[in-house]
């Protein structure tokens, strides 16, 4: 993995993390090795907490260099990065502070960790409309929603976003963004819907692409 800032330069000293789990016969779940736990421990002064060994450190942990790269070694499988920084933050996509990847066993998988100073929150485009299309609590979302007719809309788009297989597939965007635009539009906010009637067409385009 490489942690860069906003102008694609390397940062150090950040910690990336995961919590791959494993689940034990339908009783409960844990990170993999973590947290080390003596039964006799537990047996003896009956506490879980008592048997909980801490002399090791966190698994699945690890800090960038000055190159920014951060090595980590996790299972197969869908995971979640995230990073540990006072000065950085991974900026929101999808609702989340979170990087999904994909890992294949037996091999590397590489990942760029794009960051944004704490402080200075800049929301995909997906973002944006969650705060409209699923009725979030912003300005925006309520002026949409009070039209007549959007409310509906707006319900058949939660379906159609949360059974999604790929949630910023183009053509489910370029759907839901010019719903979007035609509610601004309707309340004669002219600037706000020709900002997303221009994000419906460049999902247009993105289908177009893949199509030829």
């Amino acid at each position: 993995m490489k942690t860069i800032d906003e102008e694609s330069q390397p940062i150090a000293g950040v910690e990336v993390e995961s919590c791959p789990n494993v689940g034990w016969w339908n009783v409960g779940a844990q990170i993999y090795c973590a947290p080390l736990i003596k039964d006799e421990r537990i047996l003896k002064y009956r506490s879980a907490q008592s048997g909980t060994d801490h002399v090791f450190p966190q698994p699945f942990r690890t800090t960038s260099n000055r190159s920014g790269i951060a090595k980590l070694g996790l299972p197969e499988g869908k995971r979640s990065l995230w990073i540990l920084s006072d000065a950085y933050e991974l900026p929101i996509h999808l609702g989340s502070r979170r990087t999904r990847i994909e890992l294949a066993s037996g091999k590397t998988t590489e990942a760029t960790l794009h960051m944004q100073p704490r402080g200075t929150e800049q929301l995909s485009d997906w973002d944006k409309l969650a705060g409209v299309v699923l009725g979030c609590s912003t300005r925006e979302g309520r002026r949409v929603l009070a039209l007549p007719g959007v409310s509906d809309k707006m319900m058949e788009f939660t379906e159609r976003f949360r059974e999604a297989k790929a949630q910023d597939d183009p053509e489910l965007l370029a759907g839901a963004y010019a719903v979007v635009a035609g509610a601004f539009a309707d309340i004669e906010d002219f600037g706000e819907a020709a900002r997303w009637y221009e994000k419906a067409s460049r999902q247009q385009e993105e289908i177009e692409r893949n199509d030829d």
